[in-house]
């Protein structure tokens, strides 16, 4: 298994999966699944499944949860904090935001 492979600054994160938390530099972060929460730079985030919160990658996108298979935010160059994303492709767009299922 491959998890925090290229890990280098995080502390107190857990990665279960292949990549998962693969270039992680945040801390308090949870990644479960291939490719789960991949990129990730922020901290206090949640992944649960495949390639979720692949546009994870800003130190300022942190307190996110993403549950279900391609689950993520909008774009890589969206700074989006304290929010949710539930379902296969759900996808978020706004801080302090919830989405259920793909939108």
């Amino acid at each position: 298994m491959k998890d925090t492979i290229n890990n280098t600054a995080g502390d107190s994160n857990v990665a279960i999966g292949v990549n998962a938390l693969a270039e992680n530099s945040g801390d308090s972060n949870v990644a479960v699944g291939v490719d789960s929460l991949k990129y990730n730079k922020g901290s206090d985030n949640v992944g649960l499944g495949k390639d979720t919160g692949i546009n994870a990658i800003n130190s300022a996108n942190s307190r996110n949860t993403f549950i279900g298979s391609g689950t993520d935010l909008y774009s890589s160059d969206t700074i989006i904090s304290r929010s949710t994303a539930i379902g296969y492709g759900a996808v978020i767009t706004n801080t302090d935001q919830m989405v259920l299922g793909a939108n």
